[in-house]
């Protein structure tokens, strides 16, 4: 299943770049693509997560979804956060956050606030699921 949806993150990329991206912002039908991901068993949400870590932002639009490049700056700051989080165990993540955060450059804190804003519901449900379970 990973490898399919690697596959068709892929194909995203070739299709946004085939029209002008990374330069230009490029939008695609938003119901063609749940419909694609659904017939290949697969969550758009998660593509969408997994182009978000490579450095894709998408907002939702009535009909359409816009795809742009997230800046650099704001992708080295993600990059510096989860680097600090890699490998730690996820109760010592919960008891450090506090710390984490207190440390966090206002441009930090700023670029988590906009991660956290452009997740969809969906992915927020699962967010606070996961930190639920971290801290029992």
């Amino acid at each position: 299943m990973a490898a399919e949806k690697d596959l068709f993150v892929e194909k995203i990329i070739q299709t946004l770049q085939a029209n002008g991206f990374p330069e230009k912002k490029v939008t695609l039908p938003l119901e063609k693509m749940y419909e694609i991901s659904e017939s290949k068993k697969l969550n758009f949400n998660d593509v969408l997560t997994e182009l978000a870590a490579q450095g894709i932002n998408h907002e939702k639009l009535s009909d359409k979804i816009l795809f742009s490049q997230v800046e650099q700056n704001n992708q080295d700051i993600h990059q510096k956060i989860f680097d600090r989080l890699k490998g730690m165990d996820p109760k010592d993540m919960m008891k450090n956050a506090q710390s984490i955060l207190s440390s966090m450059s206002p441009e930090e804190l700023q670029a988590m606030q906009e991660m956290y804003q452009s997740m969809t519901p969906s992915q927020r449900e699962e967010l606070a699921k996961r930190a639920q379970e971290m801290n029992p």
